[in-house]
């Protein structure tokens, strides 16, 4: 039974690493506007492809202050670090100061392990389900240096216990020249770091990031900030960072995003049994539904298939839906869009239209 479990588990290994990904450039790609869903520049569906990859990334970073964008889209070597899970999404949205200028960067980083997972049109479907709006800006008060600082105005403090915080929490307020506080909220844990450094100072700053986590649908908060005002990283702060800046990503939106194709069901049709005048269709079981089939184009090997994501029986490539495929022996795996039309399958019989 292990030496079948690790038959399986290698052989599922050895198809989900043979993926190609979206290389556009080694340096990143700048554009003098804003990028939005509705303004992908064209040039980026033109990318280069690399094969024999493990993971695919598009990264995305919005400089509002000068009304700019830089992309990257790549192969995962120069962005696994940024990446905790194997298909995440992470949104910032950061307000920084010296004093003297201000600037307002927003950022989106995608991690992914499918098949051509990095392209534009994901890209496109990722910024469908993003909301990301802030009034930051609003708080510009606590990035406000005082000219006399005094470290007695930080907060020190830390219900952190798993680990250390990344932030000195037991520093003399005598040496402090910048206050910092970081809020991290997970899907079972909230944890504060509030403290100084007393070295080389950091830029001023305060931000919210979220986590999304793909597979499992949960995420992971922070809320940070660097400043050097009185009380500036006190407890509030990290509600108020949350208040000003809303940042969400649509699950379901994003991970049900389909085209719509006309399809027949095949209610009643033995499993892969002949359900159109085109006897190269057969009907295939949907995995979320045991007994609705769809009747489909039986042409692709199961060498040509990615598997579904085993979780939840979805499919992360676009246009695409979760099936039984025969020559999978079963297996869950992901159906191109395109083999399950009626011009391809005509209907043997009146059926029941659905629309995927």
């Amino acid at each position: 039974m292990l030496f079948h479990l690790f038959v399986i588990f290698s052989l599922y290994k050895s198809i989900s690493c043979q993926i190609s990904c979206y290389a556009c450039s080694n340096d990143s790609i700048k554009y003098d506007y804003i990028i939005t869903a509705e303004n992908i520049p064209t040039e980026l569906n033109n990318c280069p492809i690399k094969n024999n990859q493990y993971e695919c990334a598009v990264d995305i970073r919005w400089f509002l202050s000068s009304n700019t964008t830089e992309v990257d889209i790549v192969t995962d070597s120069r962005k696994r670090e940024l990446a905790p899970a194997d298909h995440t999404v992470t949104v910032d949205a950061i307000f920084g100061s010296n004093g003297l200028t201000q600037e307002i960067y927003h950022s989106l980083y995608y991690f992914c392990s499918t098949d051509k997972c990095n392209s534009a049109s994901e890209l496109k479907r990722l910024l469908l389900s993003l909301t990301l709006k802030d009034q930051l800006m609003e708080l510009k008060d606590l990035l406000k240096p005082s000219e006399q600082f005094d470290g007695h105005w930080c907060l020190f403090f830390s219900n952190q216990t798993a680990e250390p915080c990344d932030i000195p929490v037991t520093v003399d307020p005598n040496n402090c020249k910048q206050c910092s506080a970081k809020f991290t909220t997970e899907p079972k844990t909230n944890t504060i770091c509030a403290g100084c450094y007393n070295e080389e100072m950091q830029k001023d700053f305060l931000g919210r990031e979220i986590l999304f986590n793909l597979t499992d649908r949960t995420r992971t908060e922070i809320r940070m900030i660097n400043c050097r005002s009185n009380h500036c990283n006190e407890i509030h702060t990290g509600d108020l960072i949350r208040q000003k800046c809303a940042i969400d990503f649509d699950f379901v939106k994003f991970l049900n995003t389909t085209i719509q194709v006309q399809s027949q069901t095949c209610n009643g049709i033995s499993q892969y049994e002949q359900c159109s005048t085109n006897s190269a269709c057969a009907c295939f079981t949907m995995t979320d539904a045991n007994d609705t089939g769809i009747c489909a184009l039986l042409s692709m090997d199961c060498a040509s298939l990615l598997p579904c994501d085993f979780s939840n029986n979805t499919c992360h490539q676009s246009n695409t839906m979760c099936v039984r495929h025969p020559r999978c022996h079963d297996h869950p795996v992901c159906y191109p869009k395109s083999m399950i039309g009626k011009e391809i399958c005509p209907p043997v019989r009146p059926s029941k239209e659905l629309h995927y």
